[in-house]
């Protein structure tokens, strides 16, 4: 029994909790719905719980606030204040309620770290008045939960550092549909030139920059082009780079399943993220394991999380952070040793398959269930 006069049994049902509006094609829509689509599979019974979209421009800082807690209030009445077996909370500033009432209610509660607290103040400019209070805000959250999964090794240890406590952390990184990314059986049946590809937000952290100094620059080999494929505050410089340099295509933002074609059709895919102060908890971007599930080789920077993938299974080249020069001659190298391009994205795609499918991950994180579930019935008994 337990602290509620009932009988522990093991869990069945999970409370998805998003305060973050997701939409497609964003990191956090992708990971959410193949998470919850696998514990699905696997016989769970999910409810998400998430703000709508709203409108561009329609809601301030102060507006966007009380929404998200009016979209707790709505959730705890729909539910009776009954939630379900497991609470599963994306980490956000503002879920505290939440997190306080489900661990009242007796659910097991576990917390989703994706970065340092410091990253609320990208998408809530205004909190960077209030850097303690919002510090405090999910220090208090993750010292209650049952336990916080996090991306990356460094986001554990930095995990422990916020909370001052040991509070179980499980790492349990992105991941790919290996299902929609998907090799092609020849690149070079693809029309026009030989492409690397870079798809994301077109933020400054990404390597944007890097990538159109790359493209320019005269290691980069002839006969190829960069296809780039996103949008964001960067976009200015990519037009004017386009403009430029013809062997620079811009796409803007596609659809997620034309990625997919874009990225196998490619002869690398690039991921230079620049070294910031995000990058010293690791770094687990999902264009690092879609590339490998296309069969398509990398290009990444020699930062935590990239390099450990890359020399881990073989599946691409390692260049130091915002050099040009070697990230052109890395793709120099991948047009021109076809045969050792393609074995290396053999290997990514072993690897996503074995480790890195959505699927693997959705299996990790139910592990993490049944390990609470367990630990609190010997508590128990």
């Amino acid at each position: 029994m337990d602290t509620a006069g009932r009988q522990v049994v093991r869990p069945t049902t999970v409370d998805y909790v998003c305060l973050q509006p997701m939409r497609q094609g964003q990191a956090s829509y992708a990971h959410a719905g193949n998470i919850i689509a696998g514990l699905r599979q696997r016989g769970w019974r999910v409810r998400m719980i998430r703000p709508p979209l709203p409108h561009p421009g329609a809601l301030d800082g102060l507006r966007r606030a009380v929404n998200v807690l009016l979209v707790q209030a709505r959730y705890w009445a729909r539910i009776g204040f009954r939630p379900a077996d497991v609470v599963y909370i994306r980490t956000h500033f503002a879920a505290l309620p939440t997190a306080l009432l489900a661990r009242a209610r007796h659910a097991l509660v576990v917390q989703e770290l994706n970065g340092p607290v410091d990253d609320a103040f990208d998408a809530w400019p205004a909190l960077r008045r209030i850097p303690g209070l919002i510090t405090w805000l999910v220090r208090t959250q993750l010292r209650a939960a049952d336990a916080i999964v996090v991306v990356t090794p460094g986001l554990a240890t930095y995990a422990t550092e916020l909370t001052g406590k040991t509070t179980r952390c499980y790492v349990v990184g992105n991941g790919a549909d290996t299902n929609l990314f998907q090799p092609v059986h020849d690149v070079q049946t693809s029309p026009g030139n030989p492409y690397a590809v870079f798809v994301g937000a077109l933020a400054s952290w990404q390597g944007v920059n890097v990538i159109l100094d790359a493209a320019a620059s005269g290691a980069w080999p002839s006969g190829v082009d960069l296809v780039i494929a996103g949008d964001g505050r960067e976009g200015g410089r990519v037009s004017s780079a386009v403009a430029a340099c013809p062997r620079i295509r811009w796409l803007g933002t596609i659809p997620y399943r034309q990625s997919a074609d874009l990225v196998a059709g490619s002869i690398a895919a690039l991921v230079p993220k620049l070294d910031s102060s995000a990058s010293r908890f690791g770094l687990s971007p999902l264009k690092l394991f879609e590339a490998m599930a296309s069969g398509v080789p990398v290009v990444v920077s020699d930062l935590p999380g990239l390099r450990d993938v890359v020399q881990a299974h073989d599946c691409g080249l390692i260049v130091q952070p915002g050099d040009a020069e070697a990230l052109a001659s890395a793709v120099r190298q991948m047009a021109g040793d076809r045969a050792r391009a393609c074995a290396m994205g053999q290997n990514g795609r072993r690897a996503a398959l074995a480790e890195y499918s959505w699927s693997s991950r959705a299996g990790q994180t139910e592990k993490v269930f049944l390990e609470l579930a367990e630990r609190k019935r010997s508590r128990l008994r």
